[in-house]
């Protein structure tokens, strides 16, 4: 297919683990499994020379914290129409029972550019414009909220998995009862970072 994508590819390092594997073949197949708007969609996978690679949608507006590097404060409006676009996407993984667990500003991206002298009254139109222009990646980390698969010892919980900042009590906490509500939470931050600029 002629299209540009954006290639993801394993550090060879890590081909001999398998549980790095695992999560790779997972984040795969979660993509596949997971079509809607505000989720980036996976085009292929495989292997070259040893290489482990997947191919998926190219979002050329770059993610959130280059907004932020960018305009500094977003305005309430604007927050709150990538708000929408991100619990949208969050909605669909949640409805498949998975849940990200890595809700942050670099893992929710713009799928078109805002022009190089646009403003962000020119990004609230684009975003009241176009409902497909955040999309969630990164999606490594999602699990099936009723698998134990990640679970190290039952009687500590699941290993850390997110980035501190934005994680939920509970999965700091490494309790094996985490679900949709820590995506929500992390989106709460996230949103919370776009309105201070830090």
């Amino acid at each position: 297919i002629e299209e540009r994508v954006a290639l993801k590819v394993l550090d060879p390092e890590l081909l001999n683990s398998e549980s790095k594997r695992v999560q790779f073949v997972r984040e795969h197949t979660a993509l596949t499994r997971l079509k809607h708007a505000n989720l980036v969609h996976s085009i292929k996978c495989g292997e070259d020379h040893g290489e482990v690679y997947f191919a998926m949608e190219l979002c050329l507006g770059g993610d959130l914290t280059g907004l932020v590097k960018r305009f500094g404060r977003l305005p309430e409006r604007v927050v709150a129409l990538i708000g929408r676009q991100a619990a949208a996407g969050l909605r669909e993984m949640h409805r498949h029972k998975m849940i990200h667990r890595d809700i942050k500003p670099p893992n929710i991206m713009l799928f078109e550019p805002l022009a190089p002298g646009g403003t962000t009254d020119d990004l609230e139109v684009l975003l009241e414009d176009m409902d497909s222009l955040c999309r969630i990646v990164d999606i490594g980390l999602v699990g099936t909220i009723m698998s134990d698969a990640d679970v190290a010892d039952p009687a500590v919980g699941r290993r850390f998995a997110g980035s501190m900042m934005y994680a939920s009590p509970e999965q700091i906490l490494r309790r094996k009862d985490i679900d949709g509500r820590a995506d929500i939470y992390a989106l709460g931050m996230t949103l919370w970072y776009l309105l201070q600029g830090w």
